[in-house]
């Protein structure tokens, strides 16, 4: 849905710097007062009359320039209300005035005339004559400069203007330009807490929203509506802001909501739509397009909720308004209709949704001619409307008509024919007509022409979105929208890996055969790879080290404030908004470095970015290399309907689709709710379920293997492979069961690229010290202080589940972990006999600060705690250390945030093992894998990581831990080492069950 962005407009300000040829009459004087009383309590149409006969007495004065003054603001006025007939009159008045009398060029002269070019400028955009608006701007311009090049600001309202052209146009690039050059001059000259600077950060929010970087955008509506953050109406606080600051503060109000609804935050959303409404009646009353906007604004809302019928009461409503104010041709007018078409269509009316959507369209061709974004959205509806009647050859008329749209210089009409660049007017656009254009070239050839050349156009087409998406991950620097483009993209994912198995069935060949990986590659981890990628090309990139660690400064300040954000925010009874306000303003002055650092890495490193971007994908030649005659890498992807196995082995690569059901998700779900806590024949039924599904269909490739390699895909983050059963038979000797466990060691990884790329590192890299660094805070009674969790401190809000490794019940005390202090003292015990550097922090000595001072110099690093996740807020998942002692200043809180681990460096780190409760689990994102505590890690470039899926208990996870460090001195490489520990747990009846030694992953190798 195309977002709504409140008009943006450069109105003249009342209190030009304008001086009278001679002092004002009585009468005058009394007009001017009235129509500017009129004129700041937003009753345009009253306030022309007063303004046009000030202007008529100015003019019988022979007083020229307090006659073109009031004869602009009288336009200015009219062009307010959205009368531009008008308008245009009284400004081509002003205009004729100052042409004939103004012969003294002077400053004020300047002024007032590049003001009247400016109200010129402002009605031929608002008439979508772009062109034309722009040369008046640059008259304005001109005119301003050569006057007095010293007064910036008018400059800066100018550059604004020109700005507010560029994005009507759907030139972003253009607009941001002028958006910053603009702000930049503001904080020159007034400072950064000027209330006037709202103004640009709202135009920088639109610009942002436009091209889809909604964090980037979100960021700069928060500076706008701390004026007013609750949407309640002010008079004292709103009396002292200009219109132009009013209308963005109403306008961040609609688009907070339109990210919200985004995000799918539906509450949030609702919240800002109203919060609009209420503040654009308040100060317009109920007739005014702006209202009319926020009445459509909230149509959208409601219909989001799937109460359709108030959603077409307030776009009616939305529509009467318009219809009243002479806007029948306005872009408002045609975005009510868009939206009168989505609720007609998620109804179910269909032919009513087409009926709107073609008067949506129509007015758009009048506005924008036959390029605009806005069309191309449009356009999307239609095909769409075409493509659930079946009719997709007719749909894909339509998406190539969105494809010219969306261009200014493509016009093919051919269907098979896609432009050969990503410099489209919206690329947000773009993805949504070629991902939709792919799938309607699948469907045509399933369901209608069996033709070789639609298959090809569909994997094409599809090949070409998935070049899209990277770029467009590319161009965002926050992690949250990158997660967000992998998530809302995977079902297009599903139908690609479907028409590639079908082009390979009518074109046989090795390169068809291996899309489906490729495909594979292109969607998992997508964010977490480029990440990994960027530390290794640094490792060899000559990048001036000062930029780097200002980066790696940015970085943490940025992190440190997000987390600190969202920690108030978790608390339960409220929170101070005003120090949240402070932290929102840190954040984004960190966010703003953070942009300006990359450009200027761009701009003097394109080399180093070409590469950090490539999106390079595993060859199944190159896998097959790096295996061993063992080993085997099995690759999933959940589909809709499908699940889909691609199986490499040295010698062998087979890509199996089976058949699902809607309940397959739900199942894994509850499989791994069960095993947590029982092994009963319920689980072993479900435990052999998911072997049918995941490992037999692929049998016959894994004979002679014995270690397996797994990349999994959606819900199956949560199967921990490794207690899938064969056979279904139960005994209550549960060390007798055929845990998978006891055939095959298994690893896993978050794509097969990742996978390769470590290996080849491993065979490049130099041999490592193996010593090692263990923590215990035990949170016990030898040392009491670690005892109490910290004030600040935020619980697991999604689970409540406890277990000995996570908190007590109140959720204010740690449980003590007895065995702890005993499995890392055995472990640096196992190090010393083999004269092996080994260090253990216990009780108060295992704090946060010598954490994060000590790990520096370690191969392996391991903390043996208790951990807790947190669902609604990923980066406050944490792992806790002892906790500071209340009568001392420790600069660490005690709890060591997902949020900081990324962060960290762990430069000589083989190894860290997270010896603790759900330390994997987090947040699932659809192509990325968990936000995890352990993601963190990863991110730090640690090659591999244990953790655990589901709360642990103590004396078992001390015996595992030890056993596996026993193993791993022995020359035993990860995999078999955990291997054989777990088998150790499983051989004892009072551990054999999964609940015990399941939920331990090794992810690595």
């Amino acid at each position: 849905m195309k977002f709504l962005i409140v008009f943006l407009s450069c109105f003249t300000l009342c209190n030009s710097l304008i001086y009278s040829q001679q002092t004002d009459t009585s009468e005058v004087w009394h007009l001017k007062q009235k129509a500017s009383e009129l004129y700041e309590t937003y009753k345009y149409d009253s306030a022309t009359h007063y303004y046009f006969r000030a202007a008529e007495i100015y003019e019988q004065q022979r007083n020229w320039i307090n006659s073109v003054k009031n004869y602009r603001l009288t336009a200015n006025s009219f062009y307010l209300t959205v009368k531009l007939d008008s308008a245009l009159y009284f400004a081509q008045k002003a205009l004729n005035i100052a042409d004939n009398y103004f012969i003294n060029n002077t400053k004020n002269e300047a002024f007032e005339r590049a003001d009247v070019y400016i109200i010129f400028g402002n009605i031929h955009k608002r008439l979508s004559k772009y062109n034309e608006g722009l040369q008046f701007y640059e008259k304005a311009l001109n005119l301003v400069l050569q006057a007095d090049s010293l007064e910036k600001l008018k400059v800066a309202k100018i550059w604004n203007c020109i700005g507010d052209t560029y994005l009507s146009k759907a030139d972003y690039d253009m607009a941001h330009t002028y958006y910053k050059k603009s702000l930049h001059i503001k904080i020159q000259t007034l400072g950064e807490s000027h209330p006037s600077l709202v103004i640009s950060y709202y135009r920088l929010g639109a610009a942002y929203q436009s091209i889809g970087d909604f964090d980037k955008a979100f960021e700069y509506y928060l500076k706008v509506i701390k004026i007013n953050p609750n949407g309640e109406y002010n008079h004292t606080l709103l009396k002292n802001l200009n219109i132009k600051s009013i209308i963005s503060l109403i306008g961040s109000y609609i688009n907070l909501a339109y990210i919200y609804r985004y995000k799918k935050d539906y509450d949030k959303a609702f919240e800002y739509s109203q919060n609009a409404l209420k503040l654009s009646i308040s100060i317009y009353g109920e007739n005014h397009f702006i209202v009319a906007n926020c009445y459509n604004n909230l149509g959208v809302s409601y219909s989001i909720k799937k109460d359709y019928n108030k959603g077409i009461k307030y776009c009616t409503k939305a529509l009467k308004i318009l219809n009243t104010t002479s806007m029948e041709k306005h872009s408002s007018v045609a975005g009510t209709y868009h939206t009168m078409g989505i609720i007609y269509y998620n109804k179910g009316d269909y032919n009513k949704a087409l009926e709107y959507y073609q008067k949506s369209l129509q007015i758009k061709k009048r506005i924008y001619g036959e390029h605009h974004p806005s069309l191309a959205y449009s356009y999307i509806k239609i095909a769409r409307e075409c493509a659930i009647k079946n009719n997709f050859k007719e749909a894909l008329e339509y998406y190539q008509k969105a494809l010219i749209a969306n261009y200014n210089n493509f016009n093919d009409t051919i269907i098979y024919h896609n432009p050969e660049h990503f410099k489209a007017l919206s690329k947000r656009a773009l993805l949504l007509i070629l991902r939709e254009k792919a799938m309607s070239f699948h469907s045509l050839y399933k369901n209608e022409s069996i033709s070789a050349e639609d298959i090809k156009a569909s994997v094409f087409t599809y090949e070409l979105t998935f070049k899209l998406i990277n770029e467009m991950r590319n161009d965002y620097s926050q992690e949250s929208m990158k997660l967000l483009i992998s998530e809302e993209n995977k079902r297009y994912f599903t139908d690609a890996i479907h028409a590639a198995s079908e082009l390979n069935k009518v074109n046989p060949s090795t390169k068809n055969k291996g899309r489906a990986l490729e495909y594979f590659e292109k969607l998992k981890s997508a964010t977490l790879s480029t990440f990994l990628n960027d530390l290794e090309i640094k490792q060899y990139w000559n990048i001036a080290d000062s930029l780097l660690q200002k980066e790696k400064y940015i970085a943490i300040n940025r992190n440190e404030y997000v987390t600190k954000i969202q920690k108030i925010r978790a608390q339960k009874n409220g929170y101070d908004t005003l120090l949240v306000q402070n932290y929102q303003d840190s954040l984004f002055n960190y966010s703003r470095q953070y942009d300006k650092l990359i450009n200027t890495l761009e701009l003097n490193y394109p080399e180093y970015f070409t590469l950090k971007y490539k999106q390079e994908t595993a060859e199944i030649i190159d896998i097959q290399r790096e295996l061993d005659n063992n080993s085997a890498l099995i690759n999933y992807f959940i589909g809709n309907t499908s699940l889909f196995i691609c199986a490499i082995t040295k010698e062998k690569y087979t890509i199996k689709a089976i058949k699902t059901n809607s309940l397959f998700n739900e199942k894994i779900i509850d499989y791994y709710i069960d095993i947590k806590s029982n092994f009963t024949n319920k689980e072993l039924k479900s435990s052999s379920y998911f072997y049918s599904y995941l490992i037999e269909p692929i049998e016959e490739e894994l004979k002679n293997i014995n270690n397996l390699i797994i990349i999994p895909d959606g819900n199956l983050y949560y199967i921990p492979f490794e207690t899938l059963c064969k056979n279904d038979t139960y005994t209550e000797n549960l060390s007798a069961i055929d845990y998978l466990i006891k055939d095959y060691s298994v690893t896993y990884h978050h794509t097969a690229t990742l996978w390769l790329n470590s290996k080849v590192k491993e065979q490049n890299q130099f041999a490592t010290k193996d010593n090692f660094i263990g923590f215990a805070p035990v949170f016990g009674s030898k040392n009491n202080n670690g005892f109490i969790v910290s004030k600040d401190w935020i619980p697991d809000t999604t689970n409540t589940e406890l277990a000995s490794r996570s908190i007590s019940n109140d959720f204010t005390h740690f449980n003590t972990l007895p065995y702890s202090e005993n499995e890392v003292e055995s472990i640096v015990k196992l190090f010393n006999k083999k004269r092996k550097d080994a260090k253990g922090f216990f009780y108060k000595e295992a704090n946060e600060e010598n954490f994060k001072h000590n790990i520096k110099n370690y191969k392996y690093i391991h903390i043996a705690s208790h951990s807790f996740t947190n669902d609604l807020y990923p980066n406050l998942s944490g792992i806790a250390f002892s906790q500071p002692d209340t009568s001392t200043i420790y600069k660490e809180d005690g709890i060591l945030y997902a949020g900081e681990t990324y962060n960290l460096n762990f430069p000589k780190a083989d190894l860290i093992t997270l010896s603790s409760c759900k330390s994997g689990l987090g947040k699932l994102i659809q192509g990325e894998g968990f936000l995890s505590l352990s993601r963190g890690f990863l991110y730090s470039g640690t090659p591999n990581i244990i953790f655990s899926l589901w709360n642990v208990k103590d004396e078992p996870t001390k015996d595992l831990m030890i056993d596996f460090y026993k193993q791993v001195l022995q020359g035993t490489d990860y995999a078999s080492a955990l291997r054989k520990a777990k088998l150790d747990l499983i051989t004892n009846p009072n551990t054999a069950s999964p609940k015990y030694w399941g939920a331990w992953i090794l992810v690595g190798r």
